[in-house]
């Protein structure tokens, strides 16, 4: 598998400014995904 044309996307929106680059956060990180997990626990039985 290559990530090569997910590559060249990243690169096209961040030359037109549609995304910026962010410092790594470990904290907002391990936020994000206990929210995930709470959201996936609460939608397990549909």
């Amino acid at each position: 598998m290559t990530w090569q044309p997910g590559r060249d996307k990243i690169a096209t929106l961040l030359e037109a400014a549609e995304l910026q680059r962010v410092a790594a956060d470990a904290k907002v990180a391990r936020l994000l995904l206990d929210d995930a997990d709470r959201h996936l626990a609460g939608n397990s039985g549909a």
